[in-house]
């Protein structure tokens, strides 16, 4: 079974995401992601510690992206591993990554 993990930093609101993010864990993502991002202003997504992604990752982060822009919030994601990066490109969507 995939897991991942999500914790918080206080400053800068940081949501750092560790372990598989696909399928199986993407929608758990998600739901913790709106939680966890209730009270912030901006925030970071911090992906160093994904060991897996697959294209529902790539939907994970359209979604958070698309939150941002609803609430006028500023949205960074960095560390974003390279096979997720090539995933985005051959998708057509690195472009519209706020990547760091």
């Amino acid at each position: 079974m995939s897991e991942l993990t999500i914790k918080l930093s206080a400053e800068p609101s940081q949501l750092h995401l560790s372990g598989v993010l696909n399928f199986d864990t993407a929608a758990k993502a998600w739901q913790q992601t709106q939680t966890l991002w209730l009270k912030a202003n901006s925030l970071t997504l911090n992906l160093q510690a994904v060991s897996h992604a697959d294209s529902a990752a790539l939907a994970y982060l359209m979604a958070v992206m698309r939150l941002a822009k609803q609430k006028k919030m500023s949205l960074q994601i960095i560390h974003m591993p390279k096979a997720l990066q090539d995933l985005a490109k051959v998708s057509g969507i690195e472009s519209l990554l706020p990547l760091k």
